[in-house]
């Protein structure tokens, strides 16, 4: 598994936009196998504030990564991993 530090909301959406580019799947269709909304995904991809955490960890795990959270300067990881569950 890869570690990928991210220190913004900015950093986790362009890391979410990469993968779900890299899986050929548009916004529409990741807010489909998510049940969330193009909107949604649109701005969790610009990095804009949200307090749906259900909603974005459902989002990163459809994208194979695990969310860890460190104690000390590294904040939170993401991890991605070569297998998705569910």
């Amino acid at each position: 598994m890869k570690k990928k530090p991210f220190n913004s909301l900015r950093d986790l959406g362009l890391l979410i936009k990469v993968e779900r580019k890299k899986r050929a799947l548009s916004q529409t269709q990741l807010g489909q196998i998510t049940g969330t909304s193009i909107n949604f995904i649109s701005q969790l991809e610009s990095g804009k504030a949200t307090a749906q955490v259900g909603k974005v960890l459902k989002v990163l795990q459809v994208l194979g990564f695990e969310l860890h959270c460190l104690r000390g300067s590294k904040g939170l990881v993401l991890l991605k991993s070569e297998v998705v569950d569910g």
